[in-house]
């Protein structure tokens, strides 16, 4: 999928591990889901991200609330 893709992207990319990454909050993905494998990846990446997904409607309610 086109957002799962994205991720894998940023975590696969050389250059990810040379910025301060450290604010980054939160990382939401919908439309597709994300593997348990490649999210255990970008919090390595993304140390202090929390991981949301969500997909359609119930997407809007997560963002919403966070």
């Amino acid at each position: 999928s086109s957002r799962a893709h994205k991720y894998e992207t940023l975590n696969q990319h050389p250059k990810s591990k040379e910025y301060d990454l450290s604010h980054v909050r939160f990382l939401i993905s919908g439309a597709a889901p994300l593997s348990k494998e490649l999210t255990e990846q970008l919090l390595k990446v993304i140390p202090n991200a929390q991981v949301g997904q969500g997909y359609g409607r119930p997407l809007v309610v997560f963002i919403l609330l966070v």
